[in-house]
């Protein structure tokens, strides 16, 4: 590590490369070693190749193995904490260098939003250890720090929901945080927090929130907004997933954005109603509050086409978004159609977003295809872990009745295989063999016949029991033999025979006899083998 500022760039690039591969490999046993020096390494990169390290860093965030993700999150963690030895190496803006240390911390950020409960701990542990409990960052540089991400970080604290473990983890961490508060508090006095911004409500089912919402999300951010998103409890016109993930697929998604937030549950927010409104007004209070709503909300919604009264929706300044590209001639005339008393600003987006809707990400959903170009890429891993948003066939099978008779697991001679005899023989099966089987003392026998009238066996098991002394005589295998002796103790029910016809009537008929043998073993009180 001494050594790394004086070797060509080319072999530190080459270094780089060998560490990610060892760090791809996933085995905890070495990748344990390889943050604090990979995160060290990278920080030696030109700017442009080290845009391209922190690019794969992120895929293996994103769609790597949770032990791979746990390292990439502690190199992070490591180029945060040592980003400053970074200045002056390369010539490049200071604006350009600050916004990619924002956006590593932002990616860990990210992965403590994220639904795995192994990643989201490392990623908190790190942002508490390392960067403010941590002694390499001084008392300005973690401030800094703090002041660009306190705000995200409670936010999600308040969305996350804790388990046993969580609780200790997070306990441990914001003991950190809280002796750094402490300590700028008496070291400097108050924290002095970047003036308020113009705040943006956005209110919407987000089912789900989609790269679509996330443009116009950012979009407004860009133009000076704080944008709160606002999850409707539920939709009158729409078949919605429930509320808690929708929720946290928008929390995944913009966990990375700076100045989006997600708007508290626990004040309810109908725009019909004037109560409702006001309350909001007065939660901004301070602020200068607008709603982001799409015209067709405007040209359609009934609170609009209602006549206005002291705190009703036309009220407040608003930011209107054309839906689709026919629409966007025409947003100011459909605006001015009703009476909106506030501001509003027109915003036009792009084709591209305004063409994806949740019909097309469900239609892929089913096609199985990738949707990452419609949605983010952690909440697409996030549905395809949980089978959200299939869609349910349009016929259904009816169930209906059907009579099966299952015999009692008891001793029976040879006899009771006439009914499938030929069937038996026309499969293959040695008949002698069978036959002496099912004549030796101790073996029992259980079936299942179909059908009320015309019974016909559908199934047939035999099984025996066996002691561990006898394990070699049965099997004539010494390896099978010490096998199951040492996987199994005391008395074993070894399967003789087994028998499945191709009963169309009756499904997983062979389940269902292998579940009804295992059951009368059982209750004999040995093992199955």
């Amino acid at each position: 590590m001494s050594i790394i500022g004086k070797m060509p760039l080319e072999q530190r690039n080459e270094l780089t490369v060998e560490l990610f591969n060892g760090l791809e490999i996933g085995d905890y046993q070495f990748s344990k070693y390889i943050p604090d020096y990979l995160g060290i390494i990278m920080l030696y990169l030109p700017p442009k190749e080290l845009d391209e390290s922190i690019d794969e860093l992120q895929k293996i965030l994103e769609t790597g193995n949770e032990k791979a993700a746990s390292s990439v999150i502690n190199t992070l963690g490591v180029m945060v904490e040592n980003y400053s030895i970074y200045k002056g190496k390369f010539m490049e803006p200071t604006d350009i260098r600050e916004k990619r240390r924002f956006r590593l911390l932002n990616l860990i950020i990210k992965a403590f939003a994220g639904y795995n409960d192994v990643c989201s701990q490392e990623a908190f542990w790190t942002l508490g250890i390392r960067i403010f409990g941590g002694k390499v960052l001084n008392l300005a540089e973690k401030t800094e720090i703090f002041k660009h991400c306190y705000k995200k970080i409670m936010s999600l604290l308040y969305e996350k929901k804790e388990g046993e473990l969580d609780f200790y983890n997070d306990a441990a961490v914001l003991n950190h945080i809280y002796r750094y508060i402490s300590q700028y508090q008496a070291e400097v006095g108050a924290f002095e927090f970047p003036p308020v911004r113009k705040a943006a409500f956005f209110p919407g089912t987000f089912d789900p929130f989609s790269l679509g919402h996330k443009a116009v999300a950012t979009t407004i951010r860009n133009m000076g907004f704080e944008v709160y998103l606002a999850l409707d409890e539920f939709s009158w016109s729409k078949n919605t997933q429930p509320r808690l993930q929708r929720r946290k697929i928008m929390t995944m998604s913009i966990a990375d954005e700076d100045n989006i937030f997600i708007f508290p549950e626990d004040i309810p927010v109908n725009i019909a109603n004037p109560a409702d409104i006001k309350r909001l007004k007065e939660t901004f209070a301070g602020k200068e509050l607008y709603i982001a709503v799409g015209t067709d909300v405007i040209k359609n919604a009934s609170c609009y086409k209602a006549a206005p009264v002291k705190d009703s929706i036309h009220s407040l300044n608003h930011i209107a978004f054309a839906r689709e590209s026919n629409e966007q001639g025409k947003s100011r005339g459909e605006e001015k159609r009703y009476p909106i008393t506030g501001e509003v600003i027109s915003l036009t987006l792009k084709k591209y977003y305004e063409d994806i809707s949740s019909t097309r990400i469900r239609e892929n959903i089913d096609l199985n295809r990738d949707i990452s170009n419609l949605i983010d890429i952690v909440a697409q891993n996030y549905i395809y872990d949980r089978n959200l948003y299939l869609r349910e066939p349009a016929y259904k099978h009816i169930l209906q009745a059907k009579e099966i008779r299952i015999s009692t697991y008891e001793e029976r001679s040879a006899a009771c295989l006439a009914p499938i005899k030929e069937e038996l023989v026309h499969r293959g099966y040695h008949m002698d063999r069978l036959s002496a089987y099912l004549d030796r003392p101790g073996v029992r026998t259980i079936y299942i016949e179909s059908g009320v009238r015309n019974k016909k066996m559908a199934a047939f098991a035999a099984a025996h029991r066996v002691e561990t002394s006898q394990l070699l005589e049965e099997f004539a295998d010494p390896s099978i033999a010490a096998h199951v002796r040492e996987q199994a103790a005391g008395s074993i029910a070894v399967i003789g025979a087994f028998f499945s016809g191709k009963n169309r009537t009756i499904s997983n008929v062979s389940q269902i006899v292998l579940t009804e043998i295992l059951t009368g073993s059982c209750w004999r009180g040995t093992l199955l083998m």
